[in-house]
């Protein structure tokens, strides 16, 4: 085989194995994250990186049940925690439904605190950091995943797209990737007993080993541990934690025994 035979030989199988990876999703390469975090972000994002709030109802739209010439945009019951009520005033949302959201909220909270608390005890996972996981992840209960699929945390199933689900226990929805596929539960207790699992599972322990070095009361280096594992691609997904575990002041439950 020549060099030029070579070279080309080289390439094909290059690009088919980049091929492979994306869209397969099963390799997973960690590289540390080093990029600076402003401590204050939280407190004060860029105006460009205002998260959690939803695009405006159109001034011609009506209620949500009549027929409307324009869509009404779905209103998210965290969107009541991450963003103030006069923001959410100045985009379309009414009081009533400011207030529903919030009532949600904070049913979800008192339901689950207490697993979220008894799971920390178990398997060293803040029952802060999992309180607003699953509070984002799964809108508070109400996401069509966890209604559906009792998936609180948006675990992916880890099978292939284009292979048949070995576990027969996942389900096809968008995400990032149109053809992600994420575990189904046949409980909701479950699913907060996987995602202990999930975060403590020694073939996982190269992505996240790291953050059971961090203390339970240290939610903050959690929520950030959290982001550059690769748990959620959402680039501000550590200040979204952080800022519910602050607003729903959720460090009462990380208490220890």
């Amino acid at each position: 085989m020549n060099s030029v035979n070579f070279k080309y030989t080289f390439k094909i199988l290059l690009l088919l194995s980049v091929m492979y990876v994306v869209i397969n999703k099963d390799i997973t390469i960690h590289i540390e994250n080093k990029q600076y975090i402003d401590p204050n972000f939280e407190n004060n994002p860029p105006e460009d990186t205002k998260f959690g709030i939803i695009p405006s109802i159109p001034k011609n739209s009506t209620v949500v049940g009549k027929k409307t010439s324009k869509a009404v945009e779905k209103r998210y019951n965290m969107s009541t925690i991450l963003n103030t009520e006069a923001e959410l005033l100045e985009i379309g949302w009414t009081k009533e439904e400011i207030d529903n959201g919030k009532e949600v909220v904070n049913k979800y909270v008192n339901k689950w605190h207490n697993k979220a608390t008894s799971e920390m005890y178990k398997y060293g996972i803040p029952a802060s950091i999992k309180l607003a996981q699953a509070l984002i992840e799964s809108d508070a209960g109400e996401s069509r995943l966890c209604s559906t699929s009792s998936n609180h945390f948006g675990i992916k199933c880890g099978c292939t797209w284009n292979k048949k689900c070995s576990t027969g226990k996942c389900v096809n929805y968008h995400d990032d990737h149109a053809r992600d596929r994420f575990r189904v539960y046949g409980s909701d207790d479950d699913s907060y007993r996987d995602h202990s699992l999930f975060l403590t599972d020694p073939k996982k322990s190269y992505r996240y080993g790291f953050l059971f070095k961090i203390p339970v009361s240290d939610y903050k280096s959690w929520a950030r541990g959290l982001r550059t594992s690769g748990y959620a691609t959402g680039k501000y997904y550590d200040a979204k934690i952080i800022k519910t575990i602050k607003i729903l002041n959720l460090t009462k439950y990380d208490k220890t025994k």
